[in-house]
């Protein structure tokens, strides 16, 4: 008896294995972009769960199942997104725009951009501080110091060049004192 519920229960084990074996196969090029989502989930959880506590507003069993689904359907999303790409339109997409995957790599930012803005917004209530506010600024910054330092550049280079100049007239001088 013993050697039989033993049996079957290998029997079903390799049956299981047979069906999600060619299943994470098919789905394995999708991989990062799962795990980069899921990153991004869990990111906002923790962002929000912090959020939270700054503000000592309850956790409740019921908002943390709502990570559950979302991780879920987020997930489901990106592979279901994979099957449309793969079988119908990736062919057509990568011959307009070059990229393959298109598809599926767009739906993904979509979502991890909507992490973002929750992030954000956790960090705003926490906090109040616009993180896309203050990351426009450190754009606007670099822009700026790129632009001080070209200009620092260009002016360094035309001094170089009026150095040469003035070296290949006293040359030419010499040569014509001769």
């Amino acid at each position: 008896m013993l050697d039989d519920a033993k049996y079957h229960i290998v029997k079903i084990s390799t049956s299981i294995w047979n069906v999600v074996l060619p299943i994470a196969i098919f789905f394995a090029p999708v991989k990062g972009i799962l795990i980069t989502v899921g990153a991004f989930i869990i990111l906002d959880t923790i962002s929000g769960i912090w959020k939270s506590k700054v503000n000592k507003i309850p956790i409740t069993s019921r908002a943390m199942s709502g990570v559950i689904s979302k991780m879920v359907l987020y997930q489901l999303t990106v592979l279901t997104t994979y099957l449309l790409d793969y079988y119908i339109l990736g062919d057509i997409l990568e011959s307009l725009f070059g990229i393959p995957g298109l598809m599926v790599k767009a739906v993904s930012l979509l979502l991890i951009f909507i992490e973002c803005q929750s992030i954000n917004e956790n960090y705003k209530i926490a906090r109040g501080i616009d993180l896309w506010k203050e990351f426009k600024k450190l754009l606007r910054r670099a822009k700026e110091v790129t632009t001080e330092v070209t200009g620092i550049r260009k002016d360094l280079d035309g001094m170089k060049v009026s150095k040469h100049q003035e070296k290949d007239k006293h040359d030419l001088g010499d040569v014509f004192e001769d």
